[in-house]
């Protein structure tokens, strides 16, 4: 769901997708979401988030039509859905299985974020070399439920405490990088939103604001890892299998003014994650791409760096139209 962002903001991930040497269709989709202020953001205090350098998918304002034509110079399709009323996050759902049932001859589909997403290189190889007899390919964020506080919560809130018991061992997915074949792609999608809707906090809300978590990636991995058709299909990449790199949940940092990529132990040891690789595979940014540790190939996606400033403004640099 990119509605509401500016070109600005889009050109990382337009621009690294045309450079990665992906040949493929891309389609991001917009809609005039309801309002919000800009402070009421997750985990962060008023005026926080636009003092970050983000604009909230339903508070940028611009010329659409401007903006549709410039995506089109890099073959990249707007799918434009009008008014919505419910969460981006969570009405992008439906729209995605559309969009993947309306299309025709597609070996691979990617779901994934837009403004925190970048591509090193065609993400569709690494499926083709990785994801074997597995349909889906989801991306482990390091922690278990019962070691990552947010996700705990939010599951407990969601659900209810029976289910948070029966995830709490479970590795927590993120839901900004999905990846597989069409047809369960779709499907997987569908149920998501379905289950997404019997979020209990909807019994007392008709809507969720951007203060509170969603549903959504709770219901990810409830479906992956519990319902039958996706359980025993599903690949879980973890960091060091080099499909994505997450910055926000993997705690790594720019250092001493290298541009070297290391762990951040501090926020490790702070947050209580245990780390599902060695650290000391990790001094990997060189050239301005960012590799596994000991591997001479890059990360097919780094994602979620638009967290920390520093990453912020190098992924911009590299990043733009000159």
């Amino acid at each position: 769901m990119a509605a509401g962002y500016t070109w600005q903001e889009l050109q990382p991930f337009v621009l690294s997708l045309k450079q990665s040497g992906y040949e493929g269709r891309c389609v991001l989709i917009f809609g005039e979401g309801r309002k919000e202020t800009v402070g009421d953001a997750p985990g962060y205090e008023p005026g926080a988030y636009a003092a970050k350098g983000y604009v909230h998918p339903v508070d940028a304002a611009g010329n659409k039509d401007a903006l549709y034509a410039k995506l089109a110079e890099y073959n990249v399709e707007a799918h434009d859905i009008g008014a919505f009323s419910e969460h981006p996050i969570v009405a992008r759902f439906p729209v995605i299985a559309d969009i993947i049932e309306q299309a025709s001859e597609v070996r691979f589909v990617l779901s994934v974020d837009t403004k925190d997403v970048v591509f090193q290189y065609d993400p569709t190889k690494w499926l083709a070399q990785h994801l074997g007899d597995k349909q889906i390919c989801a991306v482990s964020e390091g922690s278990t439920y019962q070691q990552s506080i947010g996700n705990a919560v939010n599951c407990r809130a969601a659900f209810g405490d029976d289910v948070y018991e029966s995830m709490k061992e479970h590795m927590v997915v993120n839901a900004g990088v999905i990846a597989g074949r069409p047809a369960i792609l779709s499907a997987l999608h569908r149920d998501v939103y379905k289950l997404s809707m019997t979020d209990m906090r909807l019994a007392t809300s008709t809507s969720l604001g951007y203060k509170e978590m969603l549903a959504d990636q709770t219901a990810v991995n409830i479906l992956l890892r519990q319902n039958n058709n996706y359980s025993g299909k599903t690949l879980i990449a973890t960091h060091r299998d080099g499909f994505v790199a997450e910055y926000h949940h993997l705690h790594f940092s720019l250092v001493n003014g290298n541009r070297r990529f290391a762990v951040d132990l501090a926020a490790d040891v702070n947050s209580g994650h245990r780390l599902d690789w060695p650290l000391d595979e990790y001094n990997c940014y060189q050239g301005g791409v960012i590799y596994p540790g000991g591997s001479t190939t890059p990360f097919a996606i780094f994602h979620q760096f638009c967290v920390d400033g520093d990453w912020w403004v190098e992924i911009k640099e590299k990043y733009r139209e000159t």
